[in-house]
């Protein structure tokens, strides 16, 4: 039986019974929410590792914000070199596609690749290919030596750098003169990775008349599985010592794999500079 004269539950304590209870919710969902994350490194961490957007935070969560750790943690060494290929084309193509190259993309692909490379043992041909550019670059002696006696003076080098020499064989030099250059052709080794260069060339200061032209070095790297001609990373290497970088990119998509070619390759029409 109903007691009808029984004291009704006032509306005011049911409003904060109900109260108390939203806030509780609310705090629990606060403490558990995950910290913010700023928007334009998720989108830049996003468009560079092509992840969910659920791994891009977990990423910048625990790396404290930082981009670049976050990176770090979610690419690997081939991935690195797949979107620097890829950077290169969408450079290439200026500011007339949707998503053109930024400097803040453009800096942070160095320093992921100075990162990959710095972790482990640097090939005996990238090695080969920073001396000898500071080498010819800064040394008079270093260059007379080369139009003298090439394949000495590369093996000399070569052997300085390979833990065994034995096991490895050596670069082979083509000395190319024409109108335009004078340069010493470099054939590589076969090369184990994307990092290492197929050709390398050197070419030497010159004076014609009232013309000169200084010192250049560059590095060629093959793009494709045939050995006559292809498409090809062109990169001009430039500084001394521990200072070796590279100076300026161009691609080439249909170089000729021969020493004449090569050595004039810096004055190629087909070249479309990378800025």
């Amino acid at each position: 039986m109903i007691n009808v004269d029984a004291p009704k539950p006032r509306v005011s304590s049911l409003r904060t019974t109900r109260d108390h209870r939203r806030g509780w919710v609310i705090s629990a969902l606060c403490q558990n929410r995950m910290p913010m994350v700023d928007p334009i490194k998720l989108k830049g961490l996003r468009q560079l590792t092509n992840a969910g957007l659920a791994d891009c935070k977990r990423a910048l969560d625990a790396s404290g914000g930082d981009l670049f750790a976050a990176a770090v943690s979610m690419l690997t060494e081939s991935d690195v070199q797949e979107l620097k290929q890829s950077m290169m084309v969408r450079a290439s193509a200026g500011q007339s596609i949707k998503d053109p190259v930024t400097d803040t993309e453009r800096q942070l692909l160095e320093a992921l690749e100075a990162h990959f490379i710095g972790q482990r043992t640097r090939p005996v041909n990238v090695g080969f290919l920073f001396e000898t550019t500071s080498l010819f670059l800064s040394d008079s002696q270093f260059r007379v030596a080369i139009m003298d006696q090439p394949g000495n003076t590369l093996e000399t080098v070569w052997n300085a750098l390979a833990p065994s020499p034995s096991s490895h064989s050596l670069p082979n030099a083509t000395t190319v003169e024409t109108k335009k250059v004078l340069s010493t052709v470099i054939t590589m080794p076969t090369s184990e990775s994307e990092w290492e260069s197929d050709y390398v060339v050197l070419m030497h200061p010159r004076r014609r008349l009232i013309f000169s032209s200084s010192a250049r070095v560059i590095a060629i790297y093959k793009r494709t599985k045939r050995a006559d001609r292809g498409i090809a990373n062109v990169e001009e290497m430039t500084g001394a010592g521990e200072n070796v970088r590279t100076l300026r990119h161009w691609v080439h998509e249909d170089v000729e794999f021969t020493p004449r070619c090569l050595g004039e390759i810096a004055f190629a029409s087909q070249l479309r500079e990378v800025t």
